[in-house]
């Protein structure tokens, strides 16, 4: 005998309710990345001085430089990018050579700072 939906023992009665709606899909997305986000880490005074003496020399020399940085409990990369002078301390200019824009980021946000291309580079 062919199941049908009415079939006794048939799951088929429910099959047309498999659905979820749009806001349940929406809090689903929205559980899972508070689930991966990551506390800001808390950075030594070495560390602090690593970052201002290459940001530094970024400036003065023109060099390019991989930022690492806080953003939305996530840890953002900025590759391949030219520090403009800023006259607030409290901000870096970045601008991203490949697409051209300039991005502002807050110091205190900063994770971590390398030459580009050269992670041991100590001739600057």
């Amino acid at each position: 005998m062919k199941d049908n939906k009415l079939t006794t023992g048939s799951n088929m009665r429910w099959e047309s309710s498999r659905m979820m709606l749009p806001e349940h899909v929406q809090a689903l997305r929205a559980l899972a990345n508070e689930e991966i986000k990551i506390n800001k880490p808390h950075l030594d005074e070495q560390k602090w001085e690593e970052i201002e003496r290459i940001v530094h020399d970024a400036i003065c020399t023109k060099i390019k430089i991989d930022v690492s940085y806080y953003k939305d409990g996530g840890i953002q990369l900025l590759a391949n990018s030219y520090v403009l002078l800023n006259h607030s301390k409290e901000h870096l200019l970045l601008n991203d050579n490949r697409s051209g824009i300039t991005q502002t980021i807050s110091i205190s946000d900063l994770i971590d700072v390398q030459y580009s291309g050269a992670a041991d580079r100590t001739d600057v």
